[in-house]
């Protein structure tokens, strides 16, 4: 986990669905033209890390949003929405350690144009 916070620079997309809000993640605008990808900063807080989720199953936990994204590509999930996800820790009301998944929209900050 990281003790200070962690800036990446990315496009990403915010899909509205019928069952929420999802994020698509890219590195660029190349394959996913049709989608309104924005370059943002997304920013992780001290010890929060990205998950990444393939479509194999496989997980990795990173600091760094780059490795997320490859793993998430090389596993299947290029481009999936919400692939990549932030973990953020927080106490439950009975004391153990848990982590929140939010999406990376919620900590994403549009660069500007």
């Amino acid at each position: 986990m990281t003790d200070t916070p962690v800036a990446a620079k990315f496009t990403i997309s915010k899909v509205c669905a019928s069952n929420g809000h999802r994020t698509v993640v890219m590195p660029g605008f190349s394959s996913y033209e049709a989608l309104p990808m924005t370059l943002v900063t997304v920013t992780l807080h001290p010890g929060e890390l990205f998950m990444a989720t393939g479509s194999n199953g496989k997980v990795r936990y990173t600091a760094d949003l780059e490795e997320a994204w490859w793993f998430a590509h090389y596993n299947g999930s290029d481009g999936v929405p919400d692939a990549i996800q932030v973990l953020s820790p927080c106490i439950s009301d009975n004391g153990i350690s848990t982590l929140n998944i939010l999406s990376v929209y919620e900590r994403a900050v549009a660069e500007a144009a």
